[in-house]
C-alpha cells in the first residue's frame, strides 16, 4: 500500500490513535509496526522520492510503478512474480543503470538495453510488493 501510494504521487492514512487510557490498542500497533518493519527494508524506495512515469503499468499480469530520489530509481512490482526472471520497462531518458538491488532479498543477474530492465531473482523477497533499486549515472 506505501509503495503503490509513493508510485501514484497519494498519501496514506494509517488511522491508529491512542484509547483514552494512552495506549494504542494492539491490533493498530501490530499495523504501525508492520510498516515500521518493511520501512526500515524497503523505505529507501518510498521515502524523500517523486513518483516516476512508466511506458507501462504491468508486467506479466502484475502492475507496476516507479520512484526516484537521490540519484537512484526504483521499481516496484506489485505482487510476486511467477518466474525467476523479469523484464521492467524504464522510464524514458533514465540514463544508463549501473548497479541493481533487491530490498530483502538478491539479484543473480540483470542487464539493460533498449529501455528495459532484465532481472532474475533466485527467491522474491514478499508476496505484496518487490522493490528493486537501480542506481543510475545520466
Amino acid at each position: 500500500m506505501l509503495a503503490r501510494s509513493a508510485c501514484f504521487n497519494g498519501n496514506v492514512l494509517l488511522n491508529v490513535g491512542p484509547r483514552g487510557d494512552t495506549i494504542i490498542p494492539p491490533g493498530q500497533a501490530d499495523r504501525l509496526e508492520a510498516v515500521g518493519a518493511w520501512l526500515s527494508v524497503a523505505g529507501e524506495g518510498i521515502q524523500d522520492t517523486r513518483p516516476v512515469q512508466l511506458p507501462e503499468r504491468e508486467v506479466d499480469g502484475l502492475a507496476i510503478g516507479a520512484t526516484q530520489g537521490a540519484g537512484a530509481l526504483y521499481l516496484h512490482v506489485f505482487g510476486e512474480p511467477t518466474g525467476e526472471t523479469l523484464s521492467l520497462p524504464l522510464p524514458e531518458g533514465a540514463g544508463d543503470v549501473t548497479a541493481v538491488q533487491q530490498f530483502g532479498g538478491e539479484v543473480s543477474d540483470w542487464s539493460a538495453s533498449n529501455g528495459r530492465l532484465t532481472v532474475t531473482v533466485p527467491a522474491w523477497a514478499d508476496t505484496a510488493v518487490q522493490s528493486i533499486k537501480l542506481e543510475v549515472k545520466a
